[in-house]
């Protein structure tokens, strides 16, 4: 009589565990990667509105105006201002900028600057510079 095995051997348990190991890890290494690009998208976002903002003021006459930036392209205006947490072009309803507590343009010796609020933090950053 042959006796019946009930139960995994030790190399099918340790294979086992070797497998859920690789894969928890895996899972690690996504959660990890989501949160760097979730945290790094803000900073991605202003880069893209500053170099924007730089590239119309190159190609427009601009000027500062109670903490709005006016843009003359081709003969018609427009605005860039901070409303409701953003930063929107206006006429119409642009957004270049999301989440942020607050932004301000001024003129400042030969340049214009934005400075924007974030969570607490105020960064400044030149939009133009007259020469």
């Amino acid at each position: 009589m042959k006796s019946k095995q009930n139960g995994f051997t030790l190399i099918e348990t340790l294979l086992s565990l070797y497998v859920s190991l690789l894969v928890s890890m895996l899972a690690l290494l996504l959660i990890v990667s989501v949160y760097h690009i979730y945290t790094s998208r803000y900073m991605i976002q202003v880069e893209l509105a500053i170099l924007q903002l730089r590239q119309r003021c190159a190609l427009a006459t601009c000027h500062v105006q109670e903490g709005v930036l006016i843009l003359d392209i081709n003969h018609e205006a427009y605005q860039i201002r901070y409303d409701k947490h953003r930063l929107v072009k206006q006429p119409g309803y642009e957004i270049w900028m999301e989440n942020i507590d607050g932004a301000i343009f001024y003129k400042e010796n030969k340049g214009i600057y934005l400075t924007i609020d974030h969570q607490g933090t105020k960064q400044t950053y030149q939009i133009y510079e007259w020469v």
